[in-house]
């Protein structure tokens, strides 16, 4: 612990530990039968999904908008289960044991559904929690026995050609486009109605995303982050329940504080209920790139590896090529033996620069017998028919939900892309485990927001972003289980150690991140910025009631 962390430290005031089902001081049944008057009934008790049972039919199980609709659910399943090597969570009682379900599920329709939840969380110390759309790869929504804010019903948007911030001065400017969206909205919606506004907003790749929830209060990276920069940078107000279930706006101009805080330092501080993203005016065309990668079948063992060793050295070196020549991004998932698939997107309506772009590439393919590469270039008019169309198909299947999934992850720098690229590559290369690398940094990315901003600073020295998923059949024994964790860590070590080779410290996405990552603080959010969010907690929030396992606070406040 840091020596300023140990000086805020006194300065919280937990109080006793959250009640619990098992717990005396759990409310009683007549409590929650009033509150759920004063929702109109929109009060649940959640019951395990089928798919948890094992009774559910796995196209179901494993579609993200079924998971989405239901009121226990979230994308991943270990976060519904309680995975059996998990010993970090805290046991209820015996009905709950074998689940990580809410107790209660508040399903919020109007901001005043978010203030009454607020406010019983905090008056009765439950463990509340906040669920948008379940699409959560740290189990921050769900935990055992939470009393569970549900906000996916939140869900307008609306567009303001000249939005003013709250407390704007007097002669500020005549406003800026924004795009107004619930915490509800998703990035389907996101994008749509955007479209339908003409303009282009920062958002993320897989439609699942809850876009204005914690998509946003991560940093948000996605497609269109090179040309835009991270989604956190784009926020000009939010609005937000406070601890003391009050409305308040955060801007700049009113309530500084917890504006910044919110734009990258993650859920601690309050529950989001909208938020005005800048706008932009959209380049005049988008080009896509889409395809996939192999070594042929057949080929003799030691020539496959040699030529599989040089084919990923030259994909990581083109990375800051495509990077230098315009906003590309990108997402490659390397998982040898099986075709890499790639796609990426160009958002200018220059198909010879993209063609010229990745011409070395498919030289280098050619010129090589041992490989097998197939790559198209699409044009489309706007951003929301190249997502909707060939982009997501490109990654439709391999963004899996309903499964046992964990990730570790680094963001790498530039530097290190450039002139580390043998190390990058030969760790890509020999990966026993798919890795999913993003090019969603430099470009706009690099530049500090004109506004104060929580992002991690490791994403304005990054290129790449780079997941490092692990899976798990649902049978799996504990063993098992604990033995993929202990690899992932080790993994997720070892990549740190390349990423950080140039003297940046190492750093990560903290939507995106190992869950038993132990430096979380520095890491997840920067040692420099973390000071700053610890006197934002205490200032917002310094009893905990937005809690959750490593998020700001969370080692004062618990989780």
């Amino acid at each position: 612990m840091s020596v300023v962390q140990q000086v805020l430290a006194p300065l919280f005031q937990p109080g006793s530990p959250y009640c619990l089902p098992s717990h005396p001081c759990f409310p009683p049944p007549s409590a929650f039968a009033a509150l759920n008057s004063s929702l109109t009934g929109r009060l649940i008790v959640p019951e395990p999904t089928a798919c948890v049972a094992g009774e559910g039919a796995p196209s179901l199980c494993e579609d993200a908008e079924w998971r989405v609709q239901q009121p226990g659910a979230v994308q991943f399943i270990n976060f519904e289960t309680g995975w059996q090597s998990d010993n970090t969570t805290v046991p209820v009682d015996e009905d709950h044991s074998r689940h990580r379900l809410p107790s209660y599920v508040v399903q919020a329709t109007h901001v005043d559904d978010v203030q009454r939840a607020v406010a019983f969380a905090a008056a009765h110390r439950l463990r509340l929690r906040i669920k948008n759309t379940g699409h959560d790869y740290l189990g921050r929504s769900s935990a055992h026995g939470s009393f569970t804010l549900w906000t996916t019903g939140l869900n307008s948007t609306a567009f303001h050609p000249a939005f003013v911030p709250e407390g704007a001065p007097t002669g500020y400017d005549d406003g800026e486009p924004a795009l107004v969206v619930g915490s509800g909205v998703r990035v389907k919606q996101l994008y749509e109605a955007a479209d339908q506004a003409g303009v282009i907003v920062p958002g993320g790749v897989s439609a699942s995303v809850g876009a204005a929830g914690g998509f946003v209060l991560g940093g948000g990276h996605g497609p269109l982050a090179p040309l835009l920069g991270l989604a956190a940078d784009h926020v000009l107000e939010f609005t937000v329940v406070t601890s003391n279930a009050t409305i308040v706006k955060a801007s700049p101009f009113s309530n500084p504080s917890l504006f910044k805080a919110l734009r990258g330092g993650g859920p601690a501080f309050g529950v989001v209920t909208e938020v005005a993203l800048r706008a932009h005016t959209p380049p005049k065309g988008f080009v896509g790139i889409f395809g996939t990668f192999k070594i042929k079948y057949g080929v003799e063992k030691s020539v496959a590896d040699e030529a599989w060793k040089g084919l990923i050295q030259e994909w990581v070196a083109l990375q800051p090529k495509v990077s230098d020549a315009g906003p590309f991004a990108g997402y490659t998932y390397v998982r040898r033996p099986l075709a890499v698939p790639f796609a990426y997107v160009l958002p200018s309506d220059d198909l010879d620069l993209a063609k010229s772009t990745f011409q070395s590439f498919i030289t280098h393919a050619d010129n090589d017998p041992s490989v097998e590469l197939n790559i198209s270039f699409a044009e489309e008019k706007t951003w929301h028919a190249m997502w909707a169309g060939q982009f997501e198909a490109a990654l439709f299947d391999l963004d899996e939900v309903g499964i046992n999934l964990l990730l570790g992850g680094r963001l790498v720098p530039e530097d290190v892309v450039r002139h580390n690229t043998t190390d990058l590559a030969d760790f890509l290369s020999q990966s026993k485990t798919p890795a999913i690398v993003h090019l969603v940094a430099g470009g706009a990315v690099k530049n500090d927001p004109y506004y104060p901003s929580s992002v991690n600073p490791r994403w304005r020295t990054a290129l790449l972003h780079i997941d490092l998923p692990v899976s798990w059949p649902r049978d799996s024994p504990p063993a098992s289980i604990h033995a993929m964790e202990s690899y992932l860590t080790q993994h997720t070590l070892a990549l740190g150690k390349i990423a950080s080779a140039g003297g940046i410290p190492e750093g990560a996405y903290s939507s995106e991140a190992n869950y038993h990552e132990k430096e979380w603080q520095g890491t997840w959010y920067g040692e420099e910025n973390y000071q700053s969010l610890l006197e934002a907690k205490r200032e917002w929030d310094p009893q905990g009631v937005f809690s959750g396992r490593k998020v700001v606070g969370s080692e004062f406040v618990g989780h």
